[in-house]
């Protein structure tokens, strides 16, 4: 459909779709050129111009547009930066098997020391927070200020995420244990035993209490 023959009808379509008066009849209504007389009753207007056939049409055409334009804004932006699933799981690599050795050594004494002289962009790239402070050491004469960094990696995340990309944490539904039923046979067998011995062993105790006595013999 090519565009409507009124042209405040068109510019109200184009309002309503794109820039700041988008989805609002009533500001859509004024931006077209209708007079800031007709200000207080704009948004029956509005609402009556939105229901007409030709402009409903008009407005879907002009979604559709829209959308594409968003949509080859996109790719632009996308190939411009060099965004896509491949780079982004690249970064999730970097983050997740990022390596503390990376980002210190060890000086004469064996004490790891920062060293972020010789790290490159892609191993920055695993580092969450840095946090450097000045704590005191010792005490008396012998205290000194020294320089505490702290390094902290996020790799968990990183790993977890890449795990369910590759389809690594399969959820099991209502697991069933998985039970021997030879073994499940000769656990019964050996409860049934146990319980008819102790019955057993309760019933001669029982018959034992009850015997009388035998009378003592006589002088």
């Amino acid at each position: 459909m090519p565009m409507l023959a009124n042209p405040r009808w068109e510019k109200f379509c184009q309002a309503y779709v794109r820039g700041d008066t988008a989805g609002n009849g009533k500001a859509s209504y004024l931006a077209a050129g209708y007079g800031s007389s007709n200000i207080n009753s704009a948004h029956v207007k509005a609402y009556a111009l939105l229901k007409r056939p030709e402009v409903q049409q008009r407005l879907g055409e002009l979604r559709q547009e829209a959308m594409r334009d968003n949509i080859e804004a996109t790719k632009d932006t996308k190939a411009r930066l060099g965004l896509g699933p491949e780079a982004v799981l690249a970064e999730y690599a970097r983050i997740a098997f990022a390596n503390v050795l990376d980002y210190m050594r060890f000086n004469e004494a064996g004490e790891p020391v920062a060293n972020f002289a010789r790290i490159n962009r892609d191993q920055a790239a695993g580092i969450a927070e840095i946090t450097i402070d000045t704590v005191t050491k010792g005490r008396g004469e012998a205290a000194e200020k020294v320089r505490r960094v702290r390094i902290k990696l996020d790799k968990r995340a990183a790993l977890a995420d890449l795990g369910r990309h590759f389809g690594l944490f399969v959820p099991v539904k209502n697991p069933e244990p998985a039970i021997d039923p030879a073994a499940e046979a000769e656990m019964e067998r050996r409860i049934a035993v146990a319980i008819r011995e102790i019955a057993e062993e309760r019933m001669a105790r029982a018959a034992v209490s009850f015997v009388t006595p035998p009378p003592p013999a006589p002088n």
